[in-house]
């Protein structure tokens, strides 16, 4: 199902969440999914980049895109060695001291959390990067900074620049086994545009290979069972698909002080007004900005599960679950079974056939479980207790691992961050779908430079790390065009 600003994708049934099919929804808009996102900032763990360097990806260590990672920031939180000043992107802290709203549950959360011994930091994208505090977030002077507001609004003036609005690309094409062309529908009617030097694909870790497949890039057996012609076997596109699984877990408060208060009546009309003079309160917060980074055995390299506090009680539709409550969503963040992406028909215009193979790992499922003990510890044994709370999900009648377990599966839904399907590396392995520079293998005049090149998850939210990638992507542009 389409939807106004979201492309309304879901995946093949799920055999790890009892045969589900999540919904998947990226942004269908300019700004792509960084305007409908959270607005959550995380770069993820440091070590995560090395770990990059080390599978093959030169020059894409920590060291090496700290520079990008502060070229595309002002940061108003903090001025060190780890945050920029004079980038398009504002950067603003998690707390109250841009929105002029915050909830006393956040604190109450940070509190529980070192209770339970854990380390307090005051900045995820600093020194300190796991523990628990408040994440940087993407609002500034109380509006969302989508890409389309830090990029485009001052790139659109320029002369060499066209913005095509209602556009959809079908495929890349051009004279024998070359790509020198974009295919795309525009208003209803097909369109060809010529590259004369290159052509950057930037269609995200679901749209970008099935884009590829039909053009002639990928597996062999799976273009010529739906008869499209082979330009290029790279058996990788598609590949590797990996995303972050998340389940809610819900409390109940029986004090008036959660934010359902401004999600209906007199609450919901004083926030508006409040938004619309001055841009700030309520809806001048994305309101789950206190968060932890944990690591379920002291022996794993990094944290493999994000808590994410939400001091509001809704469903997905926003409709409330209770008067005044909680909520605290569990994210595995270095999953260990990785999904596909694969065409399902010659049509371009059939959506992608999607597998995440969510929690098919016993190693995953492990974790997920430990965390919701965790989370229980966290809110039974510290300040969130005093508030009268009572669980909703999974429910206190769910103690031994196998119920727990069961409801996992039957609630654990998708975080939206998916990366891999393009994989960088080594242009020797076999696997590998860009070389480090974000080069197509066997197409020099054609790039990736999105989230599918990641060659491994990030510990967090992807849309720090995928504007790190289109700062450095663009260097190496800038840098092959002055050599020529």
């Amino acid at each position: 199902m389409m939807l106004p600003f979201k492309w309304g994708f879901e995946t093949e049934p799920e055999p790890g969440l009892v045969n589900r099919r999540l919904p998947l929804r990226m942004g269908r808009v300019i700004g792509g999914s960084s305007s409908v996102n959270g607005m959550c900032y995380h770069r993820g763990h440091p070590g995560i980049y090395d770990h990059w360097e080390n599978l093959g990806c030169s020059g894409w260590g920590y060291s090496d895109v700290l520079p990008y990672f502060l070229k595309a920031e002002t940061n108003h939180a903090r001025q060190d060695e780890f945050h920029g000043q004079e980038g398009p992107m504002h950067i603003t802290a998690g707390d109250d001291s841009e929105s002029g709203f915050s909830n006393e549950l956040d604190e109450a959360f940070i509190n529980s959390g070192l209770a339970m011994g854990l380390q307090r930091t005051y900045d995820f994208d600093g020194s300190v990067p796991e523990g628990i505090g408040y994440e940087d977030r993407t609002i500034y002077k109380g509006v969302r900074m989508s890409t389309s507001r830090a990029y485009l609004s001052e790139a659109g003036k320029r002369s060499n620049l066209t913005v095509r609005p209602d556009s959809t690309v079908i495929r890349l094409t051009g004279e024998s086994d070359k790509l020198s062309s974009v295919e795309y529908e525009y208003k209803g009617k097909k369109k060809v545009a010529a590259a004369e030097k290159e052509i950057v694909l930037c269609a995200g870790a679901l749209m970008t290979p099935h884009i590829l497949m039909h053009s002639g890039v990928g597996h062999a057996d799976v273009l010529e069972k739906y008869g499209i012609s082979v330009k290029k076997e790279l058996s990788g596109v598609g590949q590797n698909l990996q995303n972050h699984p998340d389940v809610v877990c819900s409390f109940a408060i029986n004090k008036p002080v959660s934010s359902n208060r401004f999600t209906h009546g007199l609450g919901s009309i004083v926030a508006g007004l409040q938004w619309l003079l001055f841009k700030r309160g309520p809806v001048a917060s994305n309101h789950f900005v206190a968060s932890a980074f944990i690591r379920t055995k002291p022996d794993i390299e990094f944290p493999d599960i994000k808590l994410t506090f939400l001091p509001c009680c809704l469903k997905d539709s926003g409709e409330i679950l209770c008067k005044h409550g909680f909520q605290i969503d569990i994210s595995l963040t270095q999953p260990t079974s990785p999904g596909t992406v694969q065409i399902g028909s010659a049509d371009p215009k059939v959506p992608p056939k999607i597998a995440l193979n969510y929690l098919t790992e016993a190693k995953d499922m492990n974790a997920m479980v430990a965390a919701v003990s965790f989370v229980r510890q966290l809110v039974f044994q510290g300040e969130l207790e005093q508030y009268g709370t009572s669980e909703m999900s999974p429910g206190a009648s769910m103690v031994d691992a196998d119920s727990i377990e069961d409801w996992i599966r039957n609630s654990t839904n998708t975080t939206h961050h998916g990366v891999g399907t393009a994989k960088m590396g080594l242009e020797s392995a076999h696997d590998t779908v860009v070389d480090c520079r974000g080069r197509l293998k066997g197409f020099p005049n054609i790039r990736i430079a999105d989230t599918s090149i990641m060659p491994h998850i990030v510990t967090g939210g992807t849309y720090g790390p995928v504007i790190m990638i289109a700062e450095k992507i663009s260097d190496h542009i800038l840098n092959l065009r002055q050599a020529l």
